[in-house]
């Protein structure tokens, strides 16, 4: 900027100054000048800034013109100039003894005046050399310009002009009248746009630092700036809650994998008896079918109870967009809201009765089918104690590992650069954790089987047809979901199902890869299926994968053309009340986007999405402009 040398005093004097203005309210009045009048507000805010002032018969005068010298001087005080030590600007009719002698010299020497051997500074200022005036000294820039009648391309004051009219600082349509002389009154307003644009433009200067200039907007700022500390308090303690809970899981991660290898070692150092029968294969047959039904229970189970938190949130933020409501209409649809979500929430809550009682049926069968077991089984007794604590411990280290997982899962989702080194190394622990439960449960199997001569070739042929036809239910129920096209939710089940009916058909492949009997072709053709259903699941994941994206991106097309409908309507009541003009249209049009808006945001919040943060914070803070600036022209 030309002037920044030395304007560090004048920031702080300005700043010093607007803090006791700022503290104030009382208006200021003027005999000649009605509160009606286009002036009237900017001359409050230029008069406090001491950038103009009265007479000492309390009139403003707003219609007496602009000399040449006068505004030099207005100028000056409006870009905080430093008056001192100024250079001779070499005008034979401004001589040092001229009351605005400093500020022309100043302004001749940053180049907002032109040298010469006259100034005329008692010559009134005209509307053409006050738009250069303002462009040079403000340095406005606009990439178009706006066009007027009287103003030709050929005109030395052409851009000037056209700069003024495209960044809103003249109001005027069709004429600008380059050649009429300014009024006090006007240069007031002319000053007051200028200062609002800088003020506004997103670059830090000189008008960024007044304090008091803008009441309002400036306790939104300092608000935000609140918020945002907040915010990142709140980031702190995720990120220290986050690695507490990492570093306990890991705790118990080490202490069940160590107890798990200590029990490993006792149970090779015991020698099993042998003996078995069909029946025990078939028990234990049943005993697998029933535990993985629990399985299936259970995650039935978890995502209820995650639905009904979700559901109990939405109820939660809906009670409270309810008592912010302005009208009836909206009370009443955050009624209906409420009342859909209540009833959603009775639905589910009978949901997981019923899963919970079946749970607990499933659990008695199990409870009873191993009793069958533990009968007729004839393992020496210190193995069958051994393999039992095995496999109690394996549980504890299953139920370390998912709660692991659980934690990884929302480290991840915290999105955070703090958490890098921890989560590589979590995730570390993680895999060695389900290495070592791999291997012991494969040890485990292995010397269940050595300990059993029952395995025949029916079983083992039974179990891969079973587990073909099972792969292939799966299989049709999946491609027939992803063929329809159903929603999100459906093909995130199904997937999960699909993955469930693979591993199932795998390992139902590994329990028979030693058989004597001749499978082989049903083998192959359980190895093809096992292939063409990983291929289904790639499918499925990249279809999930696209409608999350989608979705994503459908929020953001609604929120951002929220913000610039919003935005349009919002300038265009601020140019109606400039006019003076369709105030009451353009406030009616602005209360039914701000309607509109509150919608699309209450529907983006629900995503819960990290990408669409920046946006909803944006959107929030410009309904809540808009709805100032609603009120104020109430």
């Amino acid at each position: 900027m030309k002037f920044k040398k030395g304007i560090a005093a004048s920031v702080a004097a300005i700043m010093l100054a607007s803090s006791a203005m700022g503290a104030s309210a009382e208006k200021l009045t003027f005999k000649d000048v009605k509160e009606n009048e286009f002036y009237y507000e900017p001359l409050q805010k230029l008069v406090k800034f001491n950038i103009i002032s009265g007479f000492e018969d309390n009139t403003f005068r707003p219609y007496e013109k602009v000399t040449r010298a006068q505004a030099a001087s207005i100028i000056a005080r409006a870009m905080g100039l430093d008056l001192t030590n100024v250079k001779d600007p070499g005008f034979k009719d401004v001589t040092k003894m001229n009351t605005h002698y400093a500020a022309i010299a100043k302004l001749t020497e940053i180049g907002v005046f032109n040298k010469g051997e006259k100034f005329n500074p008692q010559a009134h200022l005209t509307r053409e050399q006050m738009a250069k005036i303002l462009v040079e000294a403000f340095e406005l820039q606009s990439p178009h310009l706006k066009e007027f009648n009287d103003v030709p391309k050929n005109s030395w004051s052409y851009e000037y002009i056209g700069t003024l009219g495209a960044l809103n600082i003249t109001v005027n349509e069709g004429e600008y009248n380059p050649s009429g002389v300014v009024a006090r009154g006007h240069l007031v307003a002319f000053i007051e746009r200028v200062i609002n644009h800088k003020r506004a433009d997103g670059k830090e200067d000189y008008w960024d630092t007044w304090v008091g200039w803008n009441p309002e907007e400036e306790a939104r700022i300092a608000e935000q700036k609140r918020i945002e500390e907040e915010k990142k308090r709140a980031e702190a303690e995720l990120i220290a809650s986050i690695k507490k809970d990492i570093e306990n899981s890991t705790s118990n991660l080490k202490s069940a994998r160590n107890e798990v290898s200590a029990q490993l070692k006792k149970l090779n150092n015991v020698k099993p008896s042998s003996s078995d029968s069909s029946k025990l294969k078939k028990y234990k047959d049943e005993l697998d079918d029933l535990e993985d039904e629990l399985d299936d229970l259970e995650d039935e189970l978890d995502d209820l109870e995650d639905e009904l938190k979700e559901l109990r949130a939405d109820l939660s933020y809906y009670k409270k967009q309810k008592n912010n409501a302005k009208d009836d209409d909206e009370i009443k649809r955050y009624d209906d809201l409420i009342k859909e979500i209540e009833d959603e929430i009775d639905d589910i809550k009978d949901e997981i009765d019923d899963v919970e009682d079946e749970i607990d049926d499933v659990k008695d069968e199990i409870k009873d089918l191993k009793k069958k077991i533990n009968d007729i089984e004839k393992y020496d007794k210190e193995y069958e104690s051994e393999r039992a604590n095995l496999l109690k411990m394996l549980n504890t280290l299953d139920t370390a590992i998912n709660n692991a997982n659980k934690v990884l899962q929302n480290a991840k989702a915290a999105n955070k650069v703090e958490l890098d080194s921890a989560i590589r190394t979590f995730e570390s622990e993680i895999n060695a954790a389900k290495k070592d439960y791999d291997s012991a449960e494969a040890a485990a199997k292995e010397s269940n089987k050595s300990s059993s001569s029952s395995s025949s070739s029916t079983s083992d042929k039974k179990l891969l047809e079973d587990a073909i036809k099972k792969l292939e239910k799966q299989y049709d129920t999946s491609e027939d979901l992803l063929d329809d096209g159903a929603s999100l939710s459906k093909l995130k089940s199904t997937l999960k199902d699909l993955d469930k009916a693979i591993d199932a058909a795998e390992d139902a492949l590994d329990d028979v890869k030693n058989s004597k009997e001749n499978i082989k072709s049903l083998q192959n053709d359980l190895k093809d299926l096992i292939k063409d259903a990983k291929k289904l699941y790639d499918e499925i994941e990249d279809e999930i994968d696209y409608l999350e994206d989608k979705s994503i991106d459908d929020y953001i097309d609604e929120l951002e053309d929220a913000i610039d409908d919003l935005e349009d309507a919002i300038i265009d009541l601020e140019d109606a009340i400039d006019d003076d003009k369709g105030v009451t249209k353009a406030r009616n049009q602005l209360n039914k986007v701000i309607k509109d808006a509150k919608s699309v945001l209450s529907d983006a919040k629900k995503q819960k999405s990290k990408k669409l943060d920046d946006l909803i914070d944006e959107l929030e803070d410009l309904i809540g402009e808009a709805e100032k600036l609603y009120k104020k022209t109430k």
